[in-house]
C-alpha cells in the first residue's frame, strides 16, 4: 500500500513498537513523549499528526518502548533511569 507520513514529535525518535494486533503504534524518542497511532490510514487525519493518544511523564528522553503480548500494556525505558509501564 501507499505510505505515510507520522508528523508529530519535535526531535529525533529513538524507539517504535507495534502493538501485537498491528492496529497501534507506539512512538518515543528525544522529546520525552510516547505518542500512540492507529496504523489504519483511513482512520487517521489526512496530515499525520494526530496521534490516538500522548503519553507525558518522563522527564527525559525515551530510548525504548514495547508492548505486553497481550496488548494491554506498554512498557517505556527512558534516560530519566526509569521503566514506566502504561495501560
Amino acid at each position: 500500500g501507499k505510505g505515510r507520513t507520522l508528523a508529530g514529535h519535535a526531535d529525533a525518535v529513538y524507539a517504535l513498537a507495534f502493538a501485537p494486533d498491528g492496529k497501534t503504534l507506539a512512538t518515543a524518542g528525544y522529546d520525552r513523549v510516547v505518542r500512540l497511532w492507529d496504523t489504519d490510514p483511513a482512520k487517521r487525519p489526512v496530515d499525520g499528526q494526530t496521534p490516538l493518544r500522548e503519553l507525558r511523564d518522563h522527564s527525559d528522553a525515551v530510548y525504548g518502548l514495547s508492548f505486553h503480548p497481550g496488548g494491554k500494556l506498554l512498557a517505556s525505558a527512558s534516560a530519566d533511569r526509569t521503566v514506566k509501564v502504561w495501560d
